[in-house]
């Protein structure tokens, strides 16, 4: 037996998504407002070997997020934007880089 393990991160950043390095979620939205994933879409794989924490992930995902956004305000330390660059491997990583957060009022 083996197993074939994909790098995800090739195939999300392809070019065919048009601009993938842009930050762009309108693209999973339809002219009517609804969300709309296209089937290529598989961040979470699919078929017999799926990740079964997809629905734990994306909700633990979606409750941290909205703590942070609610909790402070971020934003880039003057002088040393965030790159699109990545540490790539199983997953891509963002290189690391500093954040200015401050506590919301």
């Amino acid at each position: 037996d083996t197993m074939l393990a994909v790098n995800f991160n090739r195939i999300l950043m392809d070019a065919s998504w048009g601009d993938p390095e842009v930050f762009r979620p309108d693209r999973f939205i339809d002219v009517k407002g609804n969300i709309s994933i296209p089937e290529q879409y598989l961040p979470f794989s699919t078929g017999k070997h799926h990740c079964v924490g997809e629905v734990l992930a994306k909700s633990n995902i979606f409750v941290f997020t909205a703590t942070l956004l609610q909790s402070f305000n971020f934003r880039a330390v003057p002088g040393q934007e965030p790159t699109t660059e990545y540490i790539d491997g199983v997953t891509a990583n963002p290189v690391p880089f500093k954040v200015l957060m401050s506590k919301r009022t």
